[in-house]
């Protein structure tokens, strides 16, 4: 899981629409995988307008973009450590809650 406080200084959190135009413009020219990119797009749709409260379950995830669990779960990790998603929360499956993510504009690769 992503410390916050690391994350806001590696990159910056973001709002639904900035995060939306930046990675559209930027994700393909820093190397992002298609498939991390529409893993990305397809969880921004679950985001309030700050980039906050992004909940869906995995199978949700699988459900909406059509990928495999594994796929969908190597597109998070890729997210994650490319700095496009930070994790507040890490999910339980014994209690079925969601990890829970939100928006952050990773800084530009030269």
């Amino acid at each position: 899981m992503s410390d916050p406080d690391s994350q806001a200084i590696a990159g910056r959190f973001a709002s639904k629409w900035d995060w939306e135009k930046a990675l559209l413009e930027r994700s393909i020219a820093e190397g992002l995988t298609p498939t991390a990119q529409h893993v990305a797009l397809a969880l921004s749709t679950y985001a309030d307008g700050d980039g906050t409260s992004i909940r869906p379950t995995a199978a949700r995830v699988v459900r909406v973009t059509g990928r495999s669990r594994a796929t969908v779960f190597q597109a998070l990790k890729e997210l994650r450590n490319r700095g496009w998603v930070t994790q507040v929360s890490k999910g339980a499956g014994a209690t079925r809650r969601a990890s829970e993510y939100r928006l952050s504009i990773p800084p530009k690769v030269q």
